[in-house]
């Protein structure tokens, strides 16, 4: 059965790891606290990031996670965890956002309790683009503060997973 995440309220076992996961990789890897607002459910395709990282889930759980943030707040963020100042157009801009990312939710996936696999980071940096999951799937957005500035995680996955068929008669 696939169950598309119709309410925030109802996905404890998935925003709360995830929530944990930005709090503790931020105070341990940049010495960063994270406070995190409401989360509510995206009505708009408009995506205001500049840069975003983002990861697939496969498995008991489906769909994706996009943590995003505006340019100056990623380029602070990437210093931080770098040790070194970091522009956008920095060569190791990118695989910063991706290792925070993936260190984000590869540990909010060990504490959700299914059996799912995350894809390898993709990182998107640039102006006026959209991040759009399935249409099927609800995205919620969880605002996050750091002394960087404001972030946002976006999660838009579904419970259960696609439908398999046996090759055998």
């Amino acid at each position: 059965m696939v169950t598309a995440l119709a309410s925030i309220d109802s996905t404890p076992a998935i925003v709360a790891p995830l929530i944990k996961s930005v709090r503790d990789t931020f105070r341990s890897m940049l010495a960063m606290e994270v406070t995190s607002g409401t989360p509510s459910l995206k009505t708009s395709a408009s995506h205001a990031a500049h840069v975003s990282g983002v990861i697939g889930f496969s498995g008991e759980l489906t769909g994706c996670v996009v943590v995003g943030f505006p340019k100056g707040v990623g380029e602070a963020v990437a210093a931080q965890f770098t040790g070194a100042a970091m522009e956008d157009t920095h060569p190791d801009f990118v695989d910063a956002i991706a290792e925070i990312t993936n260190i984000i939710i590869g540990s909010a996936k060990s504490g959700m309790g299914v059996a799912a696999s995350i894809s390898i980071p993709t990182v998107i940096v640039g102006s006026g683009y959209t991040v759009a999951g399935l249409s099927a799937i609800p995205c919620f957005v969880i605002p996050c503060t750091c002394s960087a500035g404001e972030f946002s995680i976006e999660i838009s996955v579904q419970q259960g997973g696609p439908k398999r068929t046996s090759l055998h008669a």
